[in-house]
Order: structure tokens, then sequence, then C-alpha cells
């Protein structure tokens, strides 16, 4: 059965929002990948028409949505093989990037241009950030409270961007969203000019600093952490 309602209320970011449902007055949840062939971002107002799951422990939510008057969905053609190509050529050059920036990494570390400090944060920060996209995936899959996209730029930035490309690629989350993908590679370009600063003389002079600070922070701690775990 379809049913016939008004969107009360849509956040465009996370890409949810409410129906108000004629028949039974009910406010029901509405996720984007429940539009049937989706022709533009859903405003709040927008007369929609749907079918309803009721799935059988959570949430209500619309599927099979449409706009009113539309009656068919909008079907994406096919990709083409020079499509296919391109996007294989894309994930290849991507996977590339993160090979040779890995590979970089080892070496300068192995010639004690980088203190190993800086290759565990890469490597947490990559971790941390695989998780963050990840979570988003599932999010968006459930129709839960999605990760902001400022929020998975600023962990890229900050050392995480290796993990994040091969989230993006392993779990195919936000690689055709090219507004995002502009943002991501400019947080990489940031990050990686922060890298180069750190090599020069004073950068590494300023990274020394920095680290003997938090080391003298972390033994300051230490008691008190031993205390509160005893």
């Amino acid at each position: 059965m379809r049913y016939t309602g008004t969107l009360t209320r849509w956040d465009d970011e996370r890409g949810f929002g409410f129906i108000a449902v004629d028949q039974t007055g009910d406010q029901l949840f509405l996720h984007i990948k429940a539009f049937t062939g989706i022709r533009r971002r859903p405003v709040t107002g927008d007369r929609l028409h749907f079918e309803i799951s009721r799935p059988l422990a959570g949430q209500s939510r619309a599927k099979a949505v449409l706009y009113e008057g539309e009656v068919a969905p909008l079907r994406h053609p096919p990709r083409s093989g020079g499509t296919r190509f391109g996007a294989l050529l894309g994930t290849l050059v991507d996977l590339l990037i993160v090979a040779t920036f890995g590979l970089l990494l080892t070496l300068l570390f192995q010639r004690q241009l980088i203190p190993p400090h800086l290759v565990a944060l890469y490597l947490t920060a990559s971790l941390l950030t695989f998780g963050l996209y990840w979570r988003d995936k599932q999010a968006a899959r459930h129709g839960l409270w999605r990760t902001p996209e400022t929020t998975l730029w600023l962990a890229g930035m900050l050392g995480g961007w290796p993990g994040a490309v091969l989230a993006q690629h392993r779990l195919r989350h936000k690689t055709r969203k090219r507004p995002f993908q502009a943002a991501f590679w400019l947080t990489v370009a940031a990050n990686l000019g922060a890298l180069g600063w750190l090599l020069t003389p004073n950068g590494a002079q300023q990274l020394a600093r920095g680290i003997s600070m938090l080391e003298q922070l972390l033994e300051r701690l230490m008691p008190y952490a031993t205390a509160l775990l005893s």
C-alpha cells in the first residue's frame, strides 16, 4: 500500500528527515536512500508518496519514496565501459598514492629524518579514520546519525588520510561525491605541506620540542593514572 505525506523536517547534511503521513498523522522516518531514483535533494514542504517498512524491531520508515506527480522511478543508465575504466583507474591512482606515501614515510624514518612518534601518529590516525568511515557507512545503511563530513576531513588532515583513502575504496563510501572529494584532497595537500615543513630545520626543532613537552606531560600524569587503576 502506498501512502502520501508532507516532508516536515529535513537534515540535508545527514540525509534524513521526517514525513507527516496523511492517512495516519504519524511522523515517519525518511532516509535519502529510500528515494527511488532521486531527481533532486528533498526540501521541507515537499509532497511525497511512499510505502512504509515496518521491521519486527526498530523504527518504521518510508521506502520506495517518490515526489508527488512521479509515477515511475528514474533509472540511472548503466555505466559505460569508459566510465568503469575511469573509476578503476582512479582507484588504482589513489591506492598508489597511499602506497608511495607509506614507502616515503618508511624511508624518512629509516634515515632518522622523522621520529617514531610521527610514524605512530599516522598509523593510529589512519586506523581511527578508517573506523570513522566504517561507522558512517553503517549509519547511512541503517538511517542512524551520520558522522559530519567536517569530522572526516579533520581526521584526514591530522594524519588519517591514508586510512581514509583505503576506507573510501574498501567500503565504497564517499567516492562519488565530488564536492567531498575535492575538499578531502585539499586536506591531504595541507597534511603533506605540514609534513614537508617538519622536514625543515625549524620544523624539526618545533616537532622535537612538542614531543618533549608531551613526554613530560605524560610522566606527570602517570602517577595519577596508576593510582586510578590500582
